[in-house]
């Protein structure tokens, strides 16, 4: 409120002061009132504020935002952080009517506390004492707490429902129903009481009307993760195939590997999400997905790296072929641990995961054979460790891929070059031209075991055609690099410069890049791995954590073999060092999950809890409806209350007009038309509050715009049609084909997005939609708002009329499909206009179809049609008629693709 927000520390008259003070006075006090009406409670007002009041209120609502993080960040996601207490809209933070009256209820009294105003139950007249001839025993009221009493008591059903439902939760719903019995015994009231609207508010609303404790605020505020992550594991279950991969299987062994690398549920979720989606997993596989986070996530933070970045490489791995299981997949990780140590790269280890994952996915895409990771990795590592300037991680992976490429396509020498690869690898493995070939195409790292071996794609070609297999190649395990340096070495011998340049022709580098391909050997990268081995250490033991460790051990060249076994049986099951952050951050997650597990535990009893605190609001005996029916009254009186007030002094101002007295006949019509724009407003709010009555918590607060399927609604949806020049009737029939008038629909696709609200505006489509949305309302869009989806659909049909020529039937097409012609006109489109269709009861003229199918019937289907639209406006009778002719040009084929 203005009056709130004055600077009250300045030295103001006294008139000034007095204005503030009345106007503060005025505000506690209708906004008190209108609090009781929706609760059924008293209210006491005050006749007077002082000074002190106004500072108070002033303090007590920015005590109530630091202490209440929820409540301030629903203030500032609604666009009103500016706002003063009293000038708060809580429709805009809060969709559900009960929640947003808890909500308000608990706020206002801790706001105006101190000021006097306050709420107690409504009297109740005392109840006859009954005739002693009846023989009950004498009694006055029932006593608190029974069916029939005056207030509602925390000892009735509905607070049993709820205590059990917290206690159920653990040590922190324990608290909380203490917390609340507590808040409940200190402010117990009638009806819709201070305590079940405490209740609600600390469950649903945002713990504003009790002090819980924060234990109990950070449960609350992990239901919606616990919610979130659900749908989470429900979705990566249906990419998994949905079959042998059991929901709580799947869950619970994630939240288990959670804490091998430290980290929070969200963030291993993310991490298997990453893995399943890299490596295309799916049935029995996807009972090792817990495994491969442990190994991706515990890589990760060995080398400090992002785990879902470092799960999406193993993911590629897995997806080439290099890997098949967990045992696959710590092997990497530990020969990759290997490169980065004995290359020095530990500070862009991300970007030997870059350079590797490339080079594995590319090779394998092009030579459809797992590409030699551990080949390239070596060389790397090699080039990488010799410190020479240039040769950082990058620099070498761009060497590499042109070393790689240029020997895949048989040389860059021409045909010099082409004949010498076929002495170098043909000759050397006993391969005819063809098989050469087929070696080239795998590459500089491509070995003859991997191309010819068991397995391979060309032993199921040669056992299907009855062909020999080059036994030589068949077990050589040298990559085609290094066959070709010891061929150019041997026929060079003497003569390195020329050896230089004949490798520079050959590969594609330079003379300097060739030298130091000549220089450097290959690292050994599967030292870790076969040392474990040797030693009987299980690689599915070995700690994913402590791979850094492992790999300096072995990086280390002043550590004897017998020294580096003693230390890798050491420290092969251990962590990684430990240091003060790790811990933090290791028991934040700690924390986080375990409040995670509490809240997880109150999704399933929300229902119950809520379903307790609604028996509270209705006294023990209404039903949510009847209870929800009470807040919508209360609401409509609220929002009438102004209107009945405008109504009146209308009807004041116009007997004298129309009588003659006084006016003339513009300013009568004036009066008339503002008070028939007056009664149009109640008789819409009748109509919302009818809605919200007879659908209960289904329907939407009146505050919050038009209620959904009210005439007023349907009558503003043809408007809407009439102005982007469509048949009436496509909006009303597009919100009942898309989410039946339901404006919390939310449908979850397949790619990721979410389909949301009355007219399921998609979030891809959303995000586009967004900076015109701010421009105009100066705030974000929720597509969960009616009035937020109503113009975001009017932002896409608007958009699709102009780019069709308001060719209905394409506008309706590009509103479910997207505006491409390959989507809107494939048989999906075809059924949803149908569905439209049915809904508006007349068929929409479809012109582009039909183009479409005249285009097909011409001989060589050369031809569509573009339908162009003139309006012309004429004035008759004072009403404006529009007329339409449309002009049909004949356009070549390819225009139909640029439909859209």
């Amino acid at each position: 409120m203005s009056g709130v927000k004055i600077p009250v520390e300045a030295t103001l008259d006294s008139t000034q002061t007095e204005r503030a003070l009345q106007q503060l006075t005025d505000q506690i006090n209708k906004m008190g009132e209108s609090i009781a009406r929706a609760n059924r409670v008293q209210f006491n007002p005050i006749s007077k504020t002082s000074l002190e009041d106004l500072k108070r209120v002033n303090a007590q609502f920015e005590e109530l935002k630091r202490g209440v993080p929820s409540l301030a960040k629903e203030i500032q996601a609604s666009g009103q952080a500016g706002a003063g207490f009293f000038d708060l809209d809580w429709s805009r933070m809060f969709s559900s009517a009960i929640v947003r009256h808890a909500s308000r209820y608990g706020a206002y009294e801790r706001v105006t506390r101190g000021t006097g105003a306050g709420f107690q139950p409504i009297p109740r007249a005392p109840t006859p004492t009954p005739s002693p001839a009846t023989g009950s025993s004498p009694s006055s009221s029932p006593a608190p707490g029974s069916p029939g009493s005056s207030g509602v008591s925390w000892r009735g059903i509905g607070r049993n429902i709820l205590g059990s439902g917290l206690r159920a939760v653990g040590p922190f719903g324990v608290v909380a129903n203490d917390a609340i019995s507590a808040g409940s015994a200190a402010s117990a009231a009638g009806g819709l009481s201070a305590g079940a609207m405490a209740g609600l508010a600390g469950l649903a609303g945002g713990l504003l009307a009790m002090g819980i404790g924060k234990a109990v605020s950070a449960v609350k505020d992990k239901i919606g993760t616990a919610e979130r992550l659900d749908v989470g594991y429900d979705t990566m279950k249906r990419q998994l195939g949905d079959v042998n991969v059991g929901f709580e299987a799947l869950k619970v062994s994630l939240q288990d590997a959670a804490g091998e690398f430290g980290a929070t549920f969200e963030e291993t979720q993310k991490v298997a999400s990453s893995f399943a989606q890299a490596s295309g997993i799916f049935g029995q596989q996807a009972k090792t997905l817990a495994a491969e986070a442990r190994v991706a996530g515990g890589f990760a933070r060995s080398f400090g790296l992002d785990p879902a970045r470092s799960a999406t490489f193993f993911g590629q791995m897995r997806q080439a072929g290099v890997t098949s299981d967990e045992q696959g997949s710590r092997r990497v990780a530990l020969m990759i641990g290997e490169a980065i140590a004995k290359s020095g790269a530990f500070e862009k280890a991300d970007e030997v995961l870059q350079a590797v994952a490339a080079f594995t996915m590319q090779q394998t895409r092009t030579g459809l054979t797992a590409a030699n990771a551990a080949g390239y990795a070596g060389e790397f590592a090699g080039l990488a460790g010799s410190r020479t300037p240039g040769l950082d991680p990058e620099g070498v992976s761009g060497i590499l891929s042109r070393v790689n490429a240029a020997i895949a396509a048989g040389g860059n020498a021409g045909e010099a070059g082409q004949n010498f690869l076929y002495t170098a690898l043909g000759q050397r493995n006993g391969l005819d031209p063809i098989q050469t070939k087929i070696l080239e195409e795998q590459g500089a790292f491509g070995t003859g075991a991997a191309t010819f071996g068991p397995g391979s794609l060309w032993s199921r070609f040669a056992e299907q055609n009855h062909l020999r297999t080059p036994g030589i190649a068949v077990s050589s395990n040298q990559t085609n690099l290094s066959l070709v340096m010891s061929k150019l070495r041997q026929v060079y011998a003497g003569r390195p410069e020329l050896m230089l340049s004949a490798l520079s022709n050959l590969t594609g580098t330079n003379i300097s890049q060739a030298m130091a391909l000549s220089t450097t050997n290959p690292m050994n990268v599967n030292g870790m791995g076969s040392r474990l081995s040797r030693l009987g250490i299980d690689l599915t033991k070995v700690n994913a954590t402590g791979i850094s460790r492992l790999s300096q051990i072995e990086a280390d060249k002043s550590f004897t073999d017998v020294e580096k076994d003693r230390q890798a049986k050491a420290v092969a099951s251990q962590n990684q060092e430990s240091t003060e952050g790790d811990r933090t951050r290791k028991s934040i997650a700690d924390v986080a999950n375990e409040i995670t597990k509490l809240a997880d535990k109150a999704v399933p009893l929300m229902n119950d809890m809520r379903t307790g605190i609604l028996f509270l609001a209705g006294g023990g005996k209404k039903s949510q409806r009847q209870v929800m029916a009470d807040i919508a009254n209360a609401e409509y009186n609220d929002a009438a209350a102004p209107l009945l007030e405008q109504q009146d002094v209308l009807h004041r101002q116009l007997a004298p007009k129309i009588a003659g007295i006084e006016g003339n006949r513009a300013s009568t019509a004036a009066a008339r038309r503002s008070l028939a724009d007056v009664n149009a407003k109640l008789s819409a709010l009748q109509s919302q509050r009818d809605w919200a009555v007879a659908h209960g918590e289904t329907g939407v607060g009146l505050t919050q715009g038009a209620s959904v399927a009210s005439p007023s609604f349907l009558a503003a949806l043809d408007e809407d049609d009439r102005a982007a020049g469509l048949p009436k009737g496509v909006s009303r029939a597009i919100a009942q084909t898309e989410s039946s008038f339901d404006a919390s629909a939310t449908n979850l696709n397949s790619n990721g997005t979410a389909d949301e609200g009355l007219f399921q505006i998609n979030s891809k489509t959303l995000a586009g939609l967004t900076p015109d949305f701010q421009k105009k309302f100066g705030r974000a869009p929720d597509p969960y708002r009616i009035d937020d989806s109503r113009e975001l659909k009017n932002m896409l049909l608007r958009q699709y009329a102009r780019q069709f020529h308001g060719d209905a039937g394409a506008v309706v097409r590009a509103f479910h499909r997207g505006p491409t012609a390959s989507a809107m006109y494939d048989g999906e489109g075809d059924r949803y206009l149908a569905k439209v269709n049915s809904s508006i009861g007349t068929p929409m003229p479809d012109e582009a179809r039909v183009a479409m199918k005249q285009a097909q019937s011409t001989e060589k289907g050369a031809q569509v049609f573009e339908h162009r639209h003139e309006h012309t406006h004429t004035v008759v009778n004072g009403r404006t008629k529009i007329q339409t002719r449309t002009y049909t040009t004949q356009v070549n084929a390819p225009k139909l693709q640029g439909v859209n």
